[in-house]
This record gives structure tokens, sequence and C-alpha cells, in this order.
């Protein structure tokens, strides 16, 4: 198991701040990002029909996104979703802390009431 810092990106058209919104432990990268991707969409797309003008209702995977963002560790690099920012924009990253951490030290961060959470 690997420990990892789940980032968050909270922005505007005029600042950002990027802050750890979790600890997770996780035996690899690609399952904090399919963990991220459950609530936050990180590389899915929304398909739009040209001939009607409607965007779809059901996200769709995107390989290239995903590629992507499992270059990058999330897409908090990304310029996508910034054309909108008047109101707000948050973005998902992460970065590993430790290329290895035994039952031992998970118990341990628990005990020091540290948030973490173990995905399986």
């Amino acid at each position: 198991m690997k420990l990892y810092e789940i980032l968050q990106l909270e922005g505007s058209s005029k600042s950002s701040w990027v802050g750890i919104s979790t600890l997770a432990v996780a035996e690899n990268a690609e399952a904090i990002a399919k963990h991220i991707n459950k609530s936050h969409d990180l590389f899915t797309k929304y398909t739009y029909d040209e001939e009607t003008g409607d965007e779809s209702d059901e996200p769709e995977f995107c390989q290239e996104t995903y590629d992507e963002v499992m270059e990058n560790c999330g897409d908090l690099e990304s310029e996508d979703g910034w054309e909108d920012s008047y109101y707000g924009v948050t973005k998902y990253g992460w970065k590993e802390i430790s290329c290895h951490i035994n039952p031992t030290e998970v118990e341990t961060l628990k005990n020091l009431n540290v948030k973490l959470i173990e995905i399986k």
C-alpha cells in the first residue's frame, strides 16, 4: 500500500488555491484516480449532439482524458473548465507521499485523528 495526498484546487477568474483534501492509502495511482472519478468525473465527458443541440445526460469514458489525467496526477494543470470560472472551479489531483506504508503506520495515523481513507 502507498500513501497519497488527495489535492483540491478551488479557483475563480481572479485567484485560486490548492490544499490537501484528505490522505488516502491505496495500491496505486489508478485506484486513487478511480476513487476521485466516482464523484468528480475526472476522465469522463458529456457528448454534444450538433443536430439537436442537446447534451447527453450520461457521461462517457474518454481514453484520451484518462491518459492525460493519469500522466498529470489529476486535472489540476488542465485548462479545461476555466471558461466559466466566474462561478468557481474545483479540480482534483493527487501526490504520492510514501511508496510503502504498513498497517501499523496506518493505525498510528488513525489514532492521531488524521483524516485518512483506505481505498481498496
